[in-house]
């Protein structure tokens, strides 16, 4: 497959301060992991937040939808 097309991923892992008093992670922190794999997959192509911000550029998220499979436990490893 051609590297220009192909999907990216990035994984995390879930730390206690992501998680409420059962171990599961908080639904609000898949939105900053999304956040962050956005950021991360910019630069894997090149191109770094700074550079978007010099250039006069936004990258609004404009809407949102979650739909929750199943849920992430403290210390497991996602992608």
């Amino acid at each position: 497959m051609n590297e220009e097309l192909s999907w990216f991923e990035y994984r995390v892992r879930s730390h206690p301060h992501h998680t409420d008093y059962a171990g599961v992670v908080w639904h609000g922190t898949y939105i900053a992991w999304m956040e962050e794999a956005r950021v991360e997959c910019l630069r894997s192509r090149g191109f770094d937040c700074t550079d978007v911000v010099t250039w006069g550029l936004d990258l609004p998220v404009v809407d949102l939808c979650l739909r929750y499979h199943r849920s992430i436990r403290m210390a497991q490893i996602y992608m």
